[in-house]
């Protein structure tokens, strides 16, 4: 690439690299001595190795990683799946006037995900497709950064209480409970999301005017409208995901090919497994994403003026005796087609930035 070691060690981004992440004198005997490591063109082996070190003494290091390894991660993820999330949105939200003409004449009717893009561009402009983008990358921190944390701190503690339990049923019990907790934080930025993507409040509504004008209509509990169904898809979502990728990435128990764990990187593991499990947990829990985009993303007037929420057991009878079952799949397609490749994305640069700051797989 034409950089040299000597360049990049005098560059102001690895001294201060450096000085963020070695070790203290007094944490390391003089008497021991480190090897170093062998030269990298980017200088990224020096600054593990630094992280490791640390990182091996002080379990706040450690908790930082996780949660700026899966914000980072996260981010690139967030950028390029938010149009599927947009097109998903709309086709779930959307709900054809009972009794009314056929075909719908409601101007927002879509018949699918290529008809919902089209109508989205045309009306909003190719930017409507990243709609609601900064509040994805907002609740990066909470729904991510926290979640992946104690995910792992859940796992770690539940592994060593209980030693017996398998790989499969810690990551269950510990994806559960962590994604309750990152759920419950931000719920009402998830509310703002989804009617900003559903078009709620027009092509000018923002973060702060949908969740002012929820607050007073409906109070500040109705921030979190929509957290019960959510926890529905969300818990399952983790459950089911968490057990199936530790699975498929232990090479003892996965069915994936056993070429990708011979080939000396780990990181096409990483991509299979995050597709395979996100493909599953995303198709088992389309009905409860449906209830909760529909409850979401209703705001219809009670008589006293107030938005009336109907329950999430409501709403889903509502679409059987409407749609029928397959009125609980609506936007399956979107859906699949954003979380699988989201999961390889996310697992994949969540595993990069973990070895990059002195993390193991």
């Amino acid at each position: 690439m034409g950089i040299q070691d000597g360049s990049i060690q005098q560059s102001p981004l690895f001294l201060l690299a450096r000085t963020l992440f070695q070790n203290n004198s007094e944490q390391t005997p003089a008497s021991r001595t480190v090897a170093p490591s062998p030269p990298s063109e980017y200088g990224l082996h020096s600054l593990q190795d630094n992280c490791r070190r640390r990182s091996r003494n002080d379990p706040i290091d450690s908790v930082i990683r996780n949660a700026l390894s899966s914000t980072m991660g996260a981010s690139v993820v967030a950028t390029v799946v938010t149009p599927l999330d947009v097109v998903k949105v709309r086709l779930q939200a959307h709900v054809c006037p009972v009794g009314g003409h056929s075909p719908c004449e409601d101007p927002k009717h879509v018949e699918g995900s290529l008809d919902a893009a089209r109508k989205i561009v045309r009306s909003e402009g190719v930017r409507g497709l990243w709609r609601g983008l900064n509040v994805t990358l907002l609740m990066a921190i909470p729904t991510t950064g926290v979640y992946f944390t104690l995910y792992e701190a859940f796992r770690e503690k539940i592994g060593n209480s209980f030693p017996e339990a398998s790989k499969p049923a810690s990551a269950i019990a510990a994806g559960a409970m962590a994604r309750t907790a990152a759920c419950s934080v931000a719920s009402p930025l998830e509310l703002a999301r989804t009617s900003l993507q559903a078009g709620v409040g027009g092509p000018n509504a923002t973060v702060l005017s949908v969740l002012k004008h929820v607050k007073n209509t409906d109070g500040w509990s109705a921030l979190w409208r929509g957290l019960g169904p959510t926890l529905l898809r969300d818990a399952p979502f983790s459950a089911i995901y968490w057990s199936v990728y530790e699975t498929l990435k232990d090479p003892q128990t996965s069915v994936l090919p056993k070429p990708l764990f011979a080939s000396g990187t780990s990181y096409s593991v990483y991509l299979c497994a995050g597709i395979g499990a996100g493909g599953l947990a995303a198709l088992c829990t389309v009905p409860a994403d449906v209830v909760k985009t529909r409850r979401q993303a209703s705001f219809a007037r009670g008589a006293d003026g107030r938005s009336v929420a109907p329950r999430a057991m409501t709403i889903a009878r509502q679409i059987i005796s409407d749609e029928g079952i397959r009125g609980l799949f609506r936007g399956a397609g979107p859906r699949i087609a954003k979380v699988a490749p989201a999961c390889a994305i996310m697992m994949g640069s969540y595993e990069i930035f973990r070895k990059v700051f002195g993390g193991t797989a």
